[in-house]
């Protein structure tokens, strides 16, 4: 399954990557937001191979993810793969700018689901997925705004 996001903000592209791409920040907000963060290991200087290990509540249930930044594209984005209970995927993020004081980012997350468990859990979003899309969109505006000092 697949889920998009795109939406133009008014920073210059270089600054959107270097907010975005702030790990120690990024760690903060998880805490802030309720995530626990068992461990957070710096990659290399790039920041690629940068790892979490979180604990996540959903519908009550506890979940561990493991979180890595798997490539850093210098001023054009980052891809982040994930894993937890039989689910896995990778949240790409691609910074175009428009002009010297915008650019637009677009976020693709890719989900899969390994074993019937995991293929069960994800079928109500499959169903819903045109919902499940305008939600995240406004989720992941919300939160790069934040990340990019819009408010």
């Amino acid at each position: 399954m697949k889920l998009n996001s795109r939406e133009t903000y008014p920073v210059p592209a270089g600054q959107a990557f270097a907010a975005l791409t702030d790990f120690e920040a990024l760690t903060g907000v998880l805490q802030a937001h309720g995530v626990q963060v068992a461990e957070f290991a710096p990659g290399w200087p790039d920041g690629t191979e940068t790892r979490w290990r979180l604990g996540v509540g959903v519908k009550g249930m506890h979940r561990s993810v493991k979180l890595h930044v798997a490539e850093i594209r210098r001023d054009e984005g980052m891809t982040l793969a994930y894993e937890s209970d039989g689910v896995s995927g990778e949240v790409r993020v691609d910074i175009e700018p428009v002009d010297a004081q915008s650019c637009v980012i677009a976020y693709r997350i890719g989900v899969e689901a390994r074993g019937i468990a995991a293929r069960l859990m994800l079928q109500p979003l499959r169903v819903a997925q045109g919902a499940m899309e305008q939600k995240l969109h406004g989720r992941v505006v919300k939160f790069t705004r934040a990340r990019l000092g819009l408010g």
